[in-house]
């Protein structure tokens, strides 16, 4: 029994690491088909603009994406326009109010996008929502998270401080 449950661990994160080596440019591409939420303002740029970036990926009605909105709004606030910041609504059927009214109690001043097919989170490899995911400035994948626990805002922001100290040059 132990070596199944070993088994499944090694097939889960052999597939993880696949998703994890992905360039997203494709995925990207496809964002520019969806529209801004109500209450958020349409993205004027997405990546790769030379600059890493924070994909959050969630639905409102959720408690971890609540935690997980936190830490990206205090990254966005410690990192500001050295760091792009996109998020990705992929609630269905869930009012449109509601989603304003996330945005609005969360502070959001960074573009919202509705995906209420869920569409393109696929084409991110999105298991589950909320998901963080982590582009460098060439839009490849460098890291990923899959819900929420508080232990995650840490490793988040080193991966972001990593990628800006070795892209240093773009930003002085």
């Amino acid at each position: 029994m132990n070596s199944l449950r070993i088994l499944s661990c090694l097939i889960f994160l052999l597939a993880a690491s696949c998703v994890l080596a992905q360039d997203r440019s494709g995925a990207v591409k496809q964002l520019r088909s969806l529209s801004a939420a109500p209450g958020s303002v349409q993205p004027t740029v997405l990546p790769p603009d030379g600059r890493p970036w924070i994909v959050f990926i969630f639905k409102a009605c959720c408690a971890p994406a609540d935690q997980a909105a936190r830490w990206i709004v205090n990254t966005q606030v410690v990192y500001g326009d050295r760091v792009g910041v996109l998020v990705i609504n992929v609630d269905r059927g869930r009012s449109l109010q509601r989603v304003n009214n996330w945005i609005r109690s969360h502070n959001i001043k960074f573009p919202v996008v509705s995906d209420p097919t869920a569409q393109v989170a696929q084409s991110w490899g999105v298991i589950a929502p909320p998901t963080v995911v982590i582009l460098d400035s060439t839009c490849r994948e460098v890291y990923r998270t899959i819900g929420y626990q508080s232990s995650y805002g840490t490793r988040l922001r080193l991966e972001i401080s990593h990628l800006l100290q070795d892209s240093t040059t773009t930003y002085e």
